[in-house]
């Protein structure tokens, strides 16, 4: 058979139609959201369209760490002026990372940041006086981003200590936000990867005594499935009225609009005036099947607590006091189950605090393989962020004080024991003054994402 030739405007045309065919499918659309609360008039939101599973799977095995943190200072008594980003050239975030700061005239309260399902990262920050807003890195790098998208607006001067924020990734790709300030939590749910459209609800479940606390953390159940649920455990609103109670709340719909499933973990966690602040409060983890395990400390010994529930909801736990005193606690899940925590020993070496590291054989802490200190400065870990990396192995991210500044710090372990580590200056100042660390609960802890 005779091959039949193709005349050359026929090719012209069919090509004009591919590369038309590549750019509908790769282009960026723009929309736009005003934020006149805060002086812009007009700012631009942008959608990234949605790669295939193959590409964010690739993308998933590649990347690095982000963080993201508040850094610089206004002048004494006032907040965190100034939200750094750093992308780590490696999984140690050793070598070649890249730092990008944002305008210092946002007065940032709490950070959290997240990489998006589109492969680019996410950040919210609290801004005082102004309410919670997105950032979305338009690259890896967020060397080009959004500018500050409204999400919720919070125009009241609740306190410089009381505000917390976490912001996790949803079913459909999209971000979830839970904020808490002194009066009320608010649960925020992007309706874009970018979130240039958001649904929040004020969350407040019967009678104030059952607000959700300030002292809080959340975890999304079987985020990629449509039954992609809320979990959050905190110790609930009033404070420091007694008994306060520690809580697990499992929400029964995707934005946690009705009331949930609540689980009372410990009727009386004491009235230690750092327990109930969100850098001192509980932590909580999914392990490899979404089941959760909160780290907390115990208002008596001050020992560490880990809570392993035995069920999805956690309806049912087993508790386990480990016989270390620490605060400001941090915990990952491995792939085998077994739990890491990090934690700082408030009198170590010299006198002074340290960060240590444990590990445990299993969900509940039962057995012990690891325990130790981990970094060979003192007056180190301070507000640690313990995050498992794609390699397998935990990495650590945590304040330190060097004479009068204070450092942001890296730790990577070499194995999931951490028996070698390789300890990186991510920030040698970070304009925060060291005096606020332990006794004022200003900072926002670093925010982690892997």
């Amino acid at each position: 058979m005779q091959r039949r030739n193709i005349p050359f405007n026929w090719v012209f045309i069919l090509g004009i139609f591919f590369l038309a065919s590549v750019f509908l499918l790769t282009n960026v659309g723009v929309g736009y959201l005003p934020l006149g609360q805060i002086g812009y008039a007009i700012a631009p939101s942008v959608v990234i369209n949605q790669k295939d599973n193959a590409l964010n799977l690739l993308s998933s095995l590649q990347r690095t760490p982000i963080i993201a943190y508040p850094a610089g200072w206004i002048a004494a008594g006032t907040t965190p002026a100034v939200v750094k980003f750093i992308h780590c050239g490696d999984q140690k975030c050793a070598a070649n990372n890249v730092v990008q700061s944002f305008p210092s005239t946002l007065f940032t309260k709490a950070v959290s940041v997240i990489w998006g399902s589109d492969g680019l990262p996410m950040i919210a920050n609290f801004v005082k006086y102004y309410g919670v807003f997105g950032i979305k890195c338009l690259d890896p790098n967020c060397s080009t981003s959004t500018n500050p998208n409204l999400l919720y607006p919070d125009v009241v001067d609740s306190s410089i200590s009381y505000t917390s924020l976490v912001m996790k990734n949803h079913y459909g790709g999209v971000p979830f936000y839970l904020y808490r300030n002194y009066f009320y939590a608010v649960a925020v749910k992007c309706i874009t990867p970018s979130c240039t459209n958001a649904v929040y609800n004020v969350l407040n479940f019967g009678s104030t005594s059952s607000t959700i606390g300030i002292a809080f953390d959340m975890a999304i159940q079987l985020a990629s499935t449509p039954n992609a649920r809320p979990i959050i455990v905190d110790v609930p609103f009033p404070f420091p009225m007694a008994p306060r109670k520690l809580v697990v709340r499992k929400c029964v719909d995707a934005s946690c609009l009705n009331p949930p499933i609540v689980t009372v973990l410990d009727n009386d966690v004491g009235s230690s005036p750092a327990d109930p602040y969100p850098q001192s409060g509980p932590k909580m983890v999914l392990d490899p099947e979404d089941v959760p395990a909160i780290v907390f400390r115990d208002s008596v010994s001050g020992n560490i607590v880990v809570y392993g529930c035995l069920d999805f909801d956690c309806t049912q736990f087993n508790s386990v006091i480990l016989p270390y005193a620490g605060r400001q606690i941090s915990a990952a899940f491995a792939a085998d189950s077994s739990l890491v925590i990090s934690y700082q020993k408030p009198v170590g070496l010299n006198g002074l605090p340290e960060l240590r590291f444990i590990r445990c054989a299993d969900v509940t802490c039962n057995t012990i393989t690891t325990e130790k200190r981990v970094d060979a400065g003192t007056d180190t870990g301070y507000h640690s962020k313990t995050v498992m990396g794609i390699d397998s192995k935990p990495l650590i991210v945590y304040y330190a004080i060097r004479g009068t500044a204070t450092v942001l710090k890296a730790l990577k372990c070499r194995d999931m024991d951490c028996t070698a580590q390789t300890v990186t200056v991510l920030d040698p100042n970070t304009n925060l003054p060291p005096s606020e660390l332990a006794t004022n609960f200003v900072f926002s802890p670093p925010s982690v994402d892997v």
